[in-house]
């Protein structure tokens, strides 16, 4: 029986290649490796991944070779394009952000699954610097075109998306109201500012049914969005008879440092409930271990914002995760998208409070 020709049996391998290595919006090996990887020429294999393009498996630009999540072929406003800021998902190595990229990811690719549709990721910079962004990497889109993003680091980005007459969804979409998208252009919008009312409210409900009455809210230095919730926190604490105070950490301190002012402030003042918003030890080793260096009670109750910390057994197993469920969020947006509702549609996020120990994402 003869063999197959070499390129058609070097398709069937890649998509083999493709399920068992890489994952939806993944990007393959360069070309060199992956010519190596499945022992042809690469002028061989470049011939083959113009095939799989033809087929809408994989996308390619000039950033890389990137993979679309579903076997079937789809035309280009088919395929959700989620924008992130570089290939390794991250504002200059926050681990914060490469998080909440991921899960803008996760729930892209479930409302996907539901609509049976097509996700791509596209790191518009290496650099995660906004000036570096590249347009080029956006050829594919055009009218009906389905973009989802995660905040207005991509401003320069939307006369193309506006000319082109995409549909967006704009997760943390900052100063950006439904009245500023231009009429004809279908767009998701969700907000994550303003809602620090609601982060203090829901934290102070858990600190007080937990049985804290002395609470304290801890942040970075030079953070100011805890101060306009100041009296809304007075009120609370009259109605509930409890006591909290906001302290920022002095500048300059290292993870050592602010937990040894950890340790000396609770000790002196004898808080009984401890908040630490925007996480403090993000950037922290989580060896460090956070109950010897601030000597602080197992059972003092304490809420996190996502952290390295709860990679700490004996922290998550009773602490509170403060999170906006960015997953469901992105999921909504994503549902706008794909189903092809019109218009413009808002929603404010809000916050909600998990065991630390169920949730392992960090």
């Amino acid at each position: 029986m003869a063999h197959p020709p070499k390129v058609p049996k070097l398709c069937d391998d890649l998509k083999c290649y493709i399920a068992m290595h890489c994952r939806p919006g993944g990007r393959l090996p360069a070309e060199r490796t992956l010519a190596r990887i499945m022992g042809v020429s690469t002028r061989t294999l470049g011939t083959a991944l113009r095939k799989l393009v033809e087929e809408k498996r994989i996308v390619r630009n000039p950033r890389g070779t990137f993979v679309c999540d579903a076997d079937s072929p789809a035309r280009p406003e088919e395929v959700l394009t989620l924008l992130l800021p570089s290939s390794d998902f991250s504002f200059s190595g926050n681990p914060i952000s490469r998080l909440a990229n991921q899960q803008m990811i996760d729930g892209a690719l479930a409302a996907a699954r539901k609509f049976r549709q097509r996700v791509i990721t596209i790191p518009v910079t290496d650099s995660n610097d906004p000036d570096d962004i590249n347009p080029i990497q956006l050829s594919h889109l055009g009218p009906g075109s389905m973009v989802m993003f995660n905040s207005d680091w991509y401003e320069r980005l939307f006369p193309l998306f506006l000319e082109r007459r995409c549909r967006l969804a704009f997760l943390n979409c900052g100063a950006y109201r439904p009245e500023m998208i231009p009429p004809g252009i279908d767009c998701y919008m969700i907000n994550y500012g303003g809602y620090q009312f609601d982060l203090f409210r829901k934290s102070l409900e858990w600190f007080t049914a937990a049985g804290a009455r002395k609470i304290l809210f801890a942040g970075d230095p030079g953070i100011d969005v805890l101060f306009p919730v100041k009296s809304n926190l007075a009120d609370f604490l009259r109605r509930n008879r409890g006591r909290a105070e906001i302290r920022q950490w002095a500048a300059g301190l290292n993870h050592l440092q602010w937990m040894a002012w950890l340790k000396k402030v609770c000790a002196e003042e004898r808080f009984d409930g401890l908040m630490l918003y925007p996480d403090p030890f993000r950037y922290c080793d989580p060896e460090l271990d956070f109950y010897e260096l601030t000597g602080l009670p197992e059972t003092m109750p304490l809420l996190l914002t996502d952290s390295p910390l709860l990679k700490q057994p004996r922290l998550a197993a009773h602490a509170g995760l403060i999170r906006i469920p960015r997953e469901r969020y992105s999921m909504q947006a994503a549902e706008f998208l794909l189903s092809g509702r019109h218009g413009v549609e808002f929603s404010t996020a809000e916050y909600e409070i998990v065991p630390a120990a169920n949730y392992n994402e960090i």
